[in-house]
């Protein structure tokens, strides 16, 4: 089995669409949101599927080895964006789908002008019984006051 780190997704922290061909996440917690495009929703999507970052990686040498350097640096990007983070679970290896030809390089686009907006929305102060239930103030997942 290839080695490596693997990553988990904070579902409650971050969600995340792709849509023809562009992965957006959204970090829940601050409002930040992001735009993963080129290779970047491949690996983004093998990554949270359980892929290691090896196999990842060794994926996008094979199919174009120039890729290999910027497909790294991007996926500690994400994980210095507080994304993916490390997981401890060894189990499986789930395979990536890339594109045929050259491959365009991941790119991650950070954005915050929406934040104010994001964090107002009331589904951020609700319980785990979901919507309209709002959590009372200082369980995790509630806004402060």
């Amino acid at each position: 089995m290839p080695g490596g780190r693997r990553f988990r997704l904070e579902g409650e922290r971050v969600v995340h669409e792709t849509i023809e061909g562009e992965t957006i996440a959204i970090d829940l917690t601050t409002g930040t949101y992001f735009s993963l495009t080129g290779t970047g929703p491949a690996i983004w999507s093998a990554l949270v599927a359980g892929a290691s970052e090896d196999a990842v990686l060794a994926a996008i040498t094979r199919a174009d080895p120039a890729a290999a350097q910027s497909s790294a640096a991007f996926i500690e990007e994400l994980v210095q964006e507080g994304l993916l983070e490390p997981s401890g679970d060894a189990s499986g290896e789930a395979g990536i789908e890339l594109p045929a030809g050259p491959l365009a390089p991941p790119r991650l686009e950070r954005y915050s002008d929406m934040e104010h907006l994001l964090l107002l929305d009331p589904i951020h102060e609700v319980q785990a019984t979901g919507w309209p239930e709002v959590a009372p103030a200082g369980t995790p997942g509630s806004m402060p006051e």
